[in-house]
């Protein structure tokens, strides 16, 4: 599956029908997405579309209602690594909900939404990227952020891993190419965060 899967399905749904009327000038400024390694059987995956109003200056996320699909489309020589990557359907429910906009913040940018960028294709790039970098730690959760800047779709991941390890991981979308390869732990952040708390 991939972002014009959950582009296509959105534009179906009578909520989003009825708010594009409402708002025609209304664009996809960002994406959303959860993948649940860590629960093959019940995965707690996420998928969330952003859409911005210019006139209004308002943004709203979409959330998509998400479930499991059947094991059963797996076959016995399904690679392990690709079993429960996309392994989530829309079931028809979207809801919308307002983003506040503080003062201040970045007008956000409209996604080109084209992207042919499979979301197997993504895990398959961490896993390579990772057993390059002699990283044996299992994933457990990727959350992938779309964003744009400067005039290009960029996916932005948190991975985490086993050994309460993260890997902080960009990817070009138009170029497949990764960008920002770094590892962290949760340790680290929390060291971060103490720094900045005791000034």
């Amino acid at each position: 599956m991939n972002l014009q899967f959950y582009i296509e399905k959105l534009k179906h749904s009578k909520e989003y029908k009825d708010f594009m009327k409402e708002n025609p000038k209304a664009h996809l400024c960002g994406g959303f997405f959860i993948i649940d390694k860590e629960n093959p059987q019940n995965p707690d995956n996420k998928a969330h579309l952003d859409v911005y109003i210019p006139s209004k200056k308002k943004m709203f996320n979409i959330e998509i209602s998400c479930k499991p699909l059947s094991s059963e489309i797996f076959s016995s020589e399904t690679p392990k690594k690709i079993q429960g990557v996309s392994d989530f359907q829309l079931d028809g429910e979207t809801k919308l909900h307002p983003v506040e906009m503080f003062k201040g913040t970045l007008t956000p940018k409209k996604i080109k939404a084209n992207s042919k960028l499979d979301f197997s294709e993504i895990e398959d790039m961490i896993y390579d990227k990772m057993e390059k970098e002699g990283i044996k730690n299992k994933l457990q959760r990727i959350i992938m952020i779309l964003q744009n800047k400067d005039n290009k779709d960029f996916w932005i991941c948190t991975v985490f891993i086993s050994g309460l390890g993260l890997l902080k991981v960009n990817i070009d979308d138009a170029s497949k190419k990764i960008i920002l390869f770094e590892k962290k732990s949760l340790f680290d952040m929390l060291k971060f965060t103490g720094k900045k708390k005791s000034k």
